[in-house]
């Protein structure tokens, strides 16, 4: 009987398939929630890296002009730069384009406090 993909094999493969420049985007916001919140669980679900930790905490998904850095409580987070989108009652996402929108400060905060949520 064959093994069974680990959800870190699932991700991995995930990001292997990406384009070289979303691939780099991935990498750098998966480091970034495993380094703020270790405690977190890494699973490939809906087709995307998840991060669970009592439940959905957040997301990460490829699309084709970006990467999708999604907040499951996103609705909750303090954001005075605006960097948030979306309409929903609970979820919130920040688009990131370039490897510089990742090392704002901005979405760095972004990160943490919802993380801990």
């Amino acid at each position: 009987m064959p093994r069974k993909s680990t959800s870190k094999e699932k991700v991995d493969a995930y990001i292997a398939r990406l384009s070289p420049p979303h691939k780099r985007l991935v990498e750098s916001l998966r480091k970034i929630v495993v380094r703020v919140s270790p405690k977190l669980e890494e699973k490939y679900k809906w087709r995307m890296p998840c991060y669970f930790r009592k439940g959905l905490v957040c997301y990460i998904s490829a699309g084709k002009r970006h990467v999708t850095f999604g907040f499951y409580r996103g609705a909750r987070l303090k954001d005075p730069k605006g960097l948030l989108e979306g309409i929903g009652k609970e979820l919130r996402h920040v688009k990131i384009r370039r490897k510089r929108d990742i090392s704002s400060k901005v979405v760095l905060r972004l990160g943490q406090e919802g993380l801990w949520h």
